[in-house]
């Protein structure tokens, strides 16, 4: 999810009480300050408590724009300039992001000798910084994968496929995850009668 200007569409829980909960969808912009390797609601309820921008506007109903606090989110936005901004100015509406599927796992592409990855049961949509992995919903398989990336031997086939930068930091593009070899016993029948298209694991970013 990329909104062109995250410090508008991204929102603090305390500005995102003035809008309606329907203007809104849970997010995550980053998994630094994520314990453990679930996003589940408690945990995401945690991020915002601490700050964290973790909640995306998101105005698919148009009836939303009749509301006053909308109305004021709007004008605010638009007199900063955000409607001019490369993304915003190329949606046929500035202010409507793209509505994405939130993914089942969610993988950090930078770090220093480790690369992050959480089963997202919150169902949260991850912002561009971050690297989305879509199962089709399989809880257990989704948990599986995020287990496995994040053992010993997940971290060294994720860390072969990562560029090495200063300072021991380490980055993945899209298509180095996407050549990630995930262990046979990893995918345990959830993908083994798929036709070969539907094994090919969708990451967005």
């Amino acid at each position: 999810m990329a909104t062109g200007a995250n410090e508008f569409f991204l929102l603090t829980n305390e500005a995102r009480e003035r809008l309606p909960a329907q203007a809104t969808v849970r997010a995550v912009r980053r998994l630094r300050n994520l314990a453990g390797d679930r996003l589940t609601l408690e945990a995401h309820d945690d991020l915002a408590v601490l700050g964290e921008r973790s909640w995306l506007v998101l105005l698919a109903d148009p009836a939303l724009l009749a509301d006053p606090e909308v109305a004021a989110w709007l004008e605010a936005a638009a007199a900063s300039g955000v409607k001019d901004r490369y993304l915003p100015s190329h949606r046929d509406h500035w202010y409507l992001v793209e509505d994405i599927e939130a993914p089942d796992v969610i993988v950090s592409p930078m770090g220093k000798g480790r690369m992050r990855a959480v089963f997202n049961e919150a169902r949260a949509v991850p912002s561009n910084a971050l690297y989305g992995i879509y199962l089709d919903g399989k809880k257990g398989l989704s948990v599986r994968l995020t287990t496995w990336l994040n053992s010993p031997d997940g971290q060294t086939a994720l860390l072969e496929r990562a560029r090495a930068y200063g300072a021991g930091l380490f980055k993945l593009e899209p298509r180095d995850l996407l050549a990630v070899t995930i262990p046979t016993e990893v995918i345990d029948g959830d993908l083994a009668d798929a036709p070969t298209s539907a094994r090919s694991s969708r990451v967005s970013t």
